[in-house]
């Protein structure tokens, strides 16, 4: 570790997580995380229970527990959502396809330790659940998400379709939720042309990487347990063919690189959002003034649709999530598209309008998108129409 990102761990990390307070304190054995928060909460219990008991290098261990609180033994630079969104932010920032994949192999691993030491599924999580430690290392918080935080390129937390409605997590709710955490960030990354074509539905069906690249789309991403790869290494079996078409796998190298370069900036946990923030709406939104700059829409009519679209459910319902299908309808009224790639264009899309500079403002989370409900919004494109 050099010695801005050893002086950066030292400096501590800290987070809020709702009822949770998240931060580095002195442990019995030297630094360690902290969970604070009320007796009886149960992502508390989670950690205990399997912190305590999976043994995985990217599952921090147990150190010490008592009311209100966990030690675990990891000293975090940063997380998931503070990388992604320092990326998503900065253009000399780049996510290679290959440090992305070394990140979401490591995180497979670790649940498959969960799958395979406790006989329990996750079925909801987040990047925000994602550290990284100074010397660019991955780790994986085993318990259930936090709430929603602004400006996260990552998604927000992600539930499983069937534990989205109530249902029990069973190992295939995992196989989709590593899916879905790794979707948003396709948009970020710089993906192979092959890939490209393959999300925007340009490749031709019966190619050899777009026809393995569509299993992996439909069966990790179904949207019911028995249609999806059973568990995670049959799941990382379709992967690892994905990358063998590719000529490109994992890079664990190339994202200790990625998370040490955030570090060199100076980036110890994401920045708050400017408490009371207030938004100027062109007409028809074709232009928004924010506190950073003004957006500029007026040759983006397809961004301007999914905003208009943002807008009106934003007046409509303030805190209510706009889902997916809705916003694909907004932006492609009238169109047939595959599913998937409706999907992925409504991804790239979508972080388009955050690194406009909406990456405060749009959140998400497993039912969808939304303005932040705590933004004042004027001009005379508001109300929307």
């Amino acid at each position: 570790m050099d010695q801005r990102s050893q002086g950066l761990a030292a400096a501590g990390y800290a987070r809020s997580w709702g009822e949770l307070e998240l931060g580095v304190e002195s442990g019995p054995t030297g630094p360690c995380l902290a969970v604070r928060g009320p007796a009886g909460h149960p992502s508390l219990g989670q950690l205990r229970l399997l912190h305590g008991g999976v043994r995985h290098p990217a599952i921090p261990e147990l150190l010490g527990h008592g009311p209100g609180f966990v030690l675990l033994d990891v000293v975090p630079l940063l997380d998931g959502h503070s990388l992604w969104s320092q990326v998503a932010g900065d253009d000399e920032l780049q996510l290679s396809y290959p440090a992305g994949a070394a990140v979401g192999r490591t995180l497979a691993l670790a649940v498959h330790a969960v799958h395979d030491q406790m006989g329990l599924a996750l079925g909801a999580s987040s990047w925000a659940n994602v550290l990284f430690d100074g010397a660019g290392d991955v780790f994986l918080l085993a318990c259930s998400p936090p709430p929603a935080l602004a400006g996260d390129p990552g998604g927000g937390p992600m539930r499983a379709p069937e534990v989205a409605v109530g249902g029990q997590p069973v190992w295939a709710s995992d196989v989709w939720l590593l899916w879905a955490l790794w979707q948003p960030l396709l948009a970020i990354a710089t993906v192979p042309p092959e890939m490209l074509d393959a999300l925007v539905g340009r490749s031709p069906q019966d190619s050899g990487y777009a026809a393995i690249f569509r299993e992996v789309q439909q069966r990790a991403g179904a949207s019911t347990p028995e249609a999806r790869y059973p568990d995670l290494p049959t799941a990382l079996d379709a992967w690892r063919r994905l990358w063998d078409a590719l000529g490109m796998g994992p890079d664990e190298a190339a994202a200790r690189s990625l998370v040490l370069a955030v570090a060199r900036r100076g980036v110890a946990g994401a920045q708050a959002p400017d408490p009371e923030p207030t938004v100027e709406v062109g007409p028809e939104a074709r232009w928004l003034q924010l506190g950073s700059g003004s957006v500029d829409l007026r040759r983006r009519p397809l961004l301007r649709r999914l905003l208009g679209e943002l807008l009106r459910a934003r007046h409509a319902r303030p805190g209510a999530w706009v889902p997916l299908p809705d916003l694909i309808a907004a932006g492609w009224p009238g169109e047939v598209i595959l599913e998937s790639a409706a999907r992925n264009r409504a991804w790239v899309a979508l972080s388009r309008l955050r690194r406009l500079g909406l990456d405060e403002l749009l959140l998400r989370d497993d039912r969808g998108y939304r303005l932040d409900a705590a933004v004042r919004f004027t001009g005379a494109g508001w109300p929307p129409q």
